[in-house]
């Protein structure tokens, strides 16, 4: 890092400070604070959203992944994101969330089951999101770390502190400080200006990957692993250990079954000024998602070709020095493609690819303080209140329970001891609330004879499965196994015999399969207990807002009668607008055109041998598809975003504030809404 190199992201970042700080007049109500008065629009939803989801630490585990993997990933994925973008398209889960007007999903979970409720599911949302969240700033942290080589510690009044914490503190207390000074109005064009900047990066990054890599450097090298693990053939993975095809056979089903489950960004899915925005939001969300793609595959391909080809021995030497002394491997795994960059990438680059790490890593950080922090307040504290809080009181209480999440998080960065790789430990920790929750969303929002008792028992069997699969973990299982093995010798042996597989170091299932069986029992459950108890329909009208419940000033385009019931499934209403209805076809389009390419090559595949000199052929000429692709969406999705940033502050300017939007409900509906009753 020299100076230029500084100067990028020391002025990148004080520039989203200030526009954050710009946002603190605006946020003058609970309903501002948690979900923007619901002002925004779709583009702009889309850009700061994706970017939300992006965040350091997912970077971070896409590189570890590719670069274990290679291409392969991206070829299942190319299934999994045409299945995601299509789900959104039918406004699945979120058009009908959105209808409820929850600001958070526990809130819905009070007006479809009961507070009770509200309280358990909200309370485990939090558990599972700051376990989940415990790790973000010790990745961060380490990214810069060891991509800006900044020493171990430094002397301060006589001691040696320890730059790791001091890191910690500096990136939690700037995300802290956005949420804390304008909520998620901060937060949402904070993010959404960090995307555009991120989207431009990532192009030019990719620019000086490629004058630096040739192809054939990049197809010598990955040609050379084991023919079961290739990185060129996604049918020949069985050898992977986590990365393998039934990885990805489960995240095409949490696609469906865990739609919006996760609430990490759970304030966006409240903030469109409608349930079409937000329904459209989603799918404009998901083509955004294009434009990380390659930068997250051509970064960890070409750390790995510098590793594996001798035209970069002396880089890979460097390199391979700085990894040397870092003590943990599974630091090691992380931190390979960030150390590897650093010794590449020039002069300004360096700089810039710093600014997006910080980028990423502040989205989704002051992203997640807002969610965890909120919904703690919101679901598991204000629901025993008997008086709603005065709204000053209640935005100030918001805020110290944001700041109690980040202590929190530092504090858990500084104690765990990460053994699992970065994606396994968001499936150990996501077991909490999404195993059950999935089942409890979809329940509630599309079966009128779902009830509180399937609620109960799913949310508490997703937790019990979570237990176990923390129990399963590398961290605790050998020594779980080891006191059966000394305390129960018979019993091991017989365990061994039934599953030959399982071993002291692991346990039968990785975290991923694990997680997968545990919605499946979740599913069972909900459905078995709510048949067996359900004794009224409930009044889904009601709680959507349909009929003779509807708002005025909530109508979209789906509302509109002499439509029929499939074409507004699929996003084809007459009375859509010009530009959404270019959205849906665009949408269409990589859908077939992505599920036409996948498919042929499965079929193809069952009857030929695909040779590894085609796959080499066809992962070039997709990666300059793609590049293609993140130039369009960038220009596109930019122009967009920035109409919808101007039109966010001129409705804010003239919202009327409703005191009582503040997330209390009351005979299962929102207070707010009792004068339209």
């Amino acid at each position: 890092m020299h100076l230029l190199d500084w100067s990028i992201l020391i002025g990148f970042a004080t520039f989203i400070s200030v526009v954050a700080y710009s946002t603190k007049k605006y946020t003058n109500s609970v309903a501002g604070f948690l979900a923007a008065n619901r002002c925004a629009g779709k583009y702009l939803l889309a850009m700061g959203d994706g970017m939300a989801g992006l965040g350091a630490i997912s970077i971070v585990a896409s590189f570890q992944m590719y670069y274990e993997g290679g291409f392969t990933p991206f070829w299942w994925q190319s299934i999994m994101l045409p299945l995601s973008i299509f789900v959104a398209i039918t406004g699945w889960v979120i058009y009908r969330f959105r209808q409820t007007r929850a600001l958070t999903m526990a809130q819905f979970f009070e007006i479809r089951y009961s507070r009770r409720f509200r309280v358990f599911a909200g309370f485990l949302a939090f558990l599972s999101g700051i376990i989940n969240f415990g790790i973000f700033p010790s990745v961060g942290a380490r990214f810069f770390i060891y991509f800006c080589e900044l020493p171990q510690t430094i002397p301060v009044l006589g001691f040696n502190v320890s730059v790791y914490a001091l890191t910690m503190i500096v990136l939690i207390g700037i995300a802290v400080a956005f949420t804390w000074i304008g909520g998620q109005i901060a937060v949402l064009v904070t993010d959404f200006l960090q995307s555009v900047f991120c989207n431009i990066a990532f192009i030019v990054v990719l620019v000086v990957l490629f004058v630096k890599f040739d192809w054939s450097q990049i197809s010598s090298a990955i040609s050379t692993v084991p023919e079961n693990q290739s990185m060129i053939n996604p049918f020949k993975i069985g050898g992977l250990e986590n990365y393998n095809l039934f990885y990805y056979l489960i995240s095409f089903y949490v696609v469906f079954y865990g739609a919006y489950s996760w609430q990490g960004q759970q304030a966006y899915n409240s903030s469109a000024i409608n349930a079409h925005e937000a329904r459209m939001s989603k799918i404009l969300g998901y083509l955004r998602f294009i434009t990380p793609i390659l930068f997250m595959i051509t970064l960890p391909i070409c750390t790995y070709t510098l590793f594996h080809h001798a035209d970069f021995a002396e880089d890979a030497a460097r390199a391979n020095e700085v990894l040397s002394n870092i003590g943990n491997i599974q630091i090691q795994k992380q931190m390979t493609v960030p150390v590897a960059m650093s010794t590449v990438l020039p002069t300004g680059i360096a700089g810039l690819l710093c600014a997006v790490m910080f980028a990423a890593l502040i989205s989704t950080d002051d992203t997640y303080l807002h969610s965890w922090g909120s919904i703690f307040l919101q679901d598991v504290v204000m629901p025993f209140r008997k008086k709603p809080f005065a709204p000053k009181r209640h935005l100030w209480y918001l805020r110290f329970s944001i700041l109690g999440v980040a202590v929190f998080i530092f504090l858990f960065s500084l104690w765990f001891n990460q053994s699992e790789d970065i994606l396994m430990f968001f499936a150990l920790s996501g077991i909490i609330f999404l195993a059950g929750s999935g089942a409890v969303i979809i329940g509630g929002l599309y079966w009128k004879n779902g009830t509180t008792a399937g609620a109960w028992t799913a949310m508490t069997i997703g937790l019990i499965m979570a237990a176990m699969g923390f129990a399963f973990s590398k961290t605790f299982w050998p020594g779980i196994a080891g006191y059966i093995q000394n305390a129960f010798p018979d019993f091991w042996l017989w365990l061994k015999h039934i599953a030959p597989s399982l071993n002291e170091e692991k346990f039968l299932f990785n975290p991923q399969e694990w997680f997968f069986i545990s919605m499946i029992i979740c599913t069972i459950s909900y459905i078995t207990v709510s048949l067996l108890t359900v004794k009224k329909a409930f009044n889904m009208d009601r709680m959507l807002h349909r009929g003779k419940y509807a708002l005025e000033n909530e109508k979209t385009p789906e509302d509109e009668t002499g439509i029929a019931n499939w074409k507004k499934v699929l996003g084809l209403g007459r009375n859509s607008k010009l530009d959404d209805k270019f959205i849906i076809w665009a949408a269409y389009s990589y859908i077939f055109i992505s599920l036409l390419v996948v498919l042929l090559g499965i079929v193809y595949n069952i009857f030929f041998d695909i040779p590894d000199k085609f796959w080499l052929v066809f992962w070039h000429g997709y990666i300059w598809a793609f590049f293609v692709l993140t130039i369009i969406l960038t220009i596109w999705l930019g122009i967009g975003g920035f109409i919808d940033f101007r039109k966010l502050f001129r409705v804010l300017k003239t919202v009327v504030q409703d005191d009582r939007d503040d997330g209390t409900v009351r005979d299962h509906h929102n207070v707010s809404e009792e004068q339209t009753r």
